[in-house]
């Protein structure tokens, strides 16, 4: 078939003019797409050598695209399935750092090829006459037809450069291959690889099954399916090999994967961290509502010396800014537990030794926090409402949490009441003062730990049903005092509780293990500070409450002024109606550059410099510890400085208006207009300058849009 011309995905020749070895099991289906589905196809790509690479690239992006579209939900929820976009797989592509001459590459849940195909392209691109092969396994017969495409597309770009590319495709559950007897020869010395990316499946292993008998005989206590491909993949590469994985940031904390991090530290080195802000953005064509993050892990004996932790948003336009961390900020040595923390900046380092350096643990405090003994489904029959007749107790659920106190009875399909009967004496509580935090906040959520308090006065009973989504501080299974109560849940609601806790906690889950390892302040401070409220604190207010009644944290808890200068730029650029997608850190970021203002100048000093964009970059990383990749320069300005232009925010080339795009002297600077009004933020002047500023705007939107020479209607449209 001549090239350009479409080819069937299940063409039989297909295979043969791979040069790629297919291993399947004889019970596998040869590829077959099941009946409903269509077989897709598209043009061949081209072996012209300009732009090899990234023809393979859109190739492969566009093998992915089609791959999901044959899927339905039901069948992708059943195997654990999400599909790494493109730029996603390029991103860990470029964590896959490999040497030698000869690169043996594992991809053990190949789906699509998309992975494969990604350091392919990089390969071939950065290294000449790099010899490489292949091993990419996938169980699903449903994918076989666009992992050979993916196959072939590698396979024709490596002899278009010339240089050799072996792979082989097993149609085979790489978990339980991998963990049978076929084990030895995967991990001997001599089969050993030298990289391996994956995304595996995420989904939950049952405790009392075979595959999790054998992966514990092999030391990888993996509850998750995840964490096996990932321990495996480890397993089968040699020392000093790279293993790059995206995967849920779940198992950075918590006891569920003590055993599994335990192994995984003890196997390999944290070299890089990539973490994904935004949970809905990398995935959120799979409803995937985790924060992930991609893993780049160096096999033992291999040392690193410092970790590389990078971070975005989680889209594709959102530019990637990194820093460079001590190991040692990221596995305390001394901590039994092996969190992993993943500390933003120094600031948050900084916090993190301090949170770790107060002096009590909640058995210091004789305090303990539980889950809820109430499990709904169980007492199911014994639901009451508080107006019945018999004896019944006040049920409380999360929903019963709201302004951090509680609220009973409430109105909706949740029961209020539980009977006071013997079957359910065991799950009840005294009455009294108790602090209790949700053990899932939603996605949404200004905090992660949310601590409300109960006031005995809200019901006259002497006893409360507590239910199991519910964390609670109990003194021995009894209440705590009024001051006690009122400080605890104060302390927990502070801004530096929730910024350290993000740190090693990256799902909505709050479990009482989490609250457990929390150091505190003295009861001797938590009494005096709620003694001086009536109901719990939040937020900064919390902050400045535990600075003015905890001497512990009096020094400690510095301002993180860069956070709350980018946090006052992000409110500036709301209340100037800036589009959505210019509401963001770079924005902000950049908005402070033109403004030449450091995270503690005061708005009123903020001046108006002609800067381009690789110096706002630069400032960037000068003065707010972001360092962003330089191939983001595009991305600064398509998609913040030209919406700034357009809004009339700031003009370009001041000094040449005719300067030309490509010119190295292309500048920006803040408009005059909205200079004078910036230098008022935070003063009383600031909502009427603001106001005088939105009835103006439109002028100078036209003002400068024919200044530009570009018509007024385009302003405000996309890059």
């Amino acid at each position: 078939m001549p090239d350009g011309s479409p080819t069937p995905l299940t063409d039989p020749a297909l295979t043969p003019d791979l040069g790629v070895r297919t291993i399947m099991p004889r019970s596998a289906i040869n590829g077959n797409i099941p009946a409903g589905h269509e077989q897709p196809s598209w043009p061949a790509i081209p072996h012209e050598r300009p732009g090899i690479t990234d023809r393979l690239l859109v190739g492969g992006g566009l093998i992915r695209r089609v791959a999901r579209a044959t899927f339905v939900a039901e069948r992708q929820i059943s195997l654990g399935q999400c599909f790494t976009p493109m730029w996603v797989a390029r991103l860990m592509a470029a964590m896959c750092e490999t040497n030698g001459q000869s690169v043996r590459v594992l991809d053990p849940g190949a789906g699509a090829g998309t992975l494969f195909a990604a350091l392919a392209a990089r390969m071939l691109a950065q290294t000449a006459g790099l010899r490489s092969s292949i091993t990419a396994f996938e169980l699903d017969p449903v994918l076989r037809p666009f992992l050979e495409r993916s196959a072939r597309a590698v396979r024709r770009a490596s002899e278009a450069c010339q240089v050799p590319c072996e792979i082989e495709l097993r149609q085979e559950d790489f978990v339980e291959w991998g963990s049978r007897s076929e084990l030895g020869d995967l991990f001997s010395e001599a089969r050993r690889f030298d990289a391996a990316m994956l995304n595996p499946p995420y989904k939950k292993l049952n405790s009392g099954s075979d595959l999790r008998r054998r992966l514990d005989q092999l030391g990888i206590a993996a509850p998750n399916l995840y964490a096996a491909f990932l321990g495996l993949a480890v397993g089968a590469v040699r020392p000093g090999a790279i293993v790059v994985a995206i995967v849920p940031r779940s198992f950075c904390n918590g006891t569920y994967f003590k055993r599994f991090r335990r192994y995984l530290l003890d196997s390999a080195t944290i070299d890089r961290v990539h973490l994904f802000a935004n949970r809905d953005s990398a995935f959120g064509q799979d409803s995937v509502l985790q924060e992930n993050v991609v893993l780049a892990l160096r096999k033992r004996p291999a040392r690193v010396s410092r970790v590389s932790l990078s971070f975005s948003a989680g889209s594709e336009t959102d530019p990637i800014w990194s820093r460079r961390a001590d190991p040692c900020e990221i596995v305390r040595p001394e901590d039994p537990d092996l969190f992993i923390h993943l500390p933003p900046d120094a600031w948050n380092t900084r916090l993190s030794r301090a949170m770790e350096s107060l002096p009590c643990a909640l058995d210091d405090l004789g305090l303990s926090v539980s889950t809820g003994p109430v499990v709904s489904f169980r007492l199911r029959k014994w639901f009451a409402q508080p107006g019945d007749s018999q004896p019944v107790v006040p049920f409380l659920h999360p929903a019963n949490f709201r302004d951090l106190v509680v609220r009973w009875p409430i109105g909706g399909s949740k029961p209020q009441a539980l009977s006071a009967v013997d079957e359910t004496e065991r799950a009840l509580v005294p009455s009294g003062w108790y602090v209790v935090t949700r053990r899932f906040s939603s996605k949404e959520e200004a905090r992660r730990v949310v601590a409300s308090v109960i006031n005995p006065s809200f019901a006259g009973a002497d006893r409360y049903a507590i239910e199991n989504h519910l964390n609670y501080f109990h003194h021995a299974r009894g209440p705590l005092d009024r001051d006690g109560a009122l400080g605890l849940a104060t302390y927990l609601n502070s801004l530096c509780v929730d910024r350290y806790f993000r740190q090693f906690s990256g799902h909505t889950q709050v479990n009482a293990t989490d609250l457990r390892r929390l150091r505190y302040p003295s009861e001797a401070s938590l009494s005096q500070l709620g003694s001086s409220i009536d109901t719990p604190l939040s937020g900064e207010s919390a902050d400045a409450a535990l600075r003015r009644y905890c001497p512990e944290l009096k020094d400690m808890l510095e301002p993180n002024h860069a956070q709350d200068r980018i946090d006052e730029a992000l409110s500036v650029l709301r209340a100037l109606g800036l589009p959505r997608e210019q509401q963001n850190e770079r924005s902000a970021l950049t908005l402070l550059a033109v403004l030449d203002l450091s995270p503690t100048d005061p708005w009123e000093t903020a001046a108006a410099p002609l800067i381009g964009v690789t110096p706002i970059m630069e400032w960037v990383e000068a003065n707010y510890e972001r360092t962003y990749a330089p191939n983001t320069r595009e991305t600064f300005r398509r998609f913040t400085l030209h919406q700034f232009v357009d809004a009339g925010l700031v003009v370009p080339n001041p000094d040449q208006p005719d300067r030309p795009v490509n010119s190295p002297r292309y500048c920006y600077q803040i408009e005059p207009e909205a200079h004078a009004l910036l230098r008022t933020f935070g003063t009383g002047q600031w909502d009427a300058m603001l106001a005088r500023y939105l009835e103006l705007r439109p002028e100078l939107r036209v003002k400068y849009a024919l200044h530009l020479h570009v018509q007024p209607d385009s302003l405000f449209q996309p890059a």
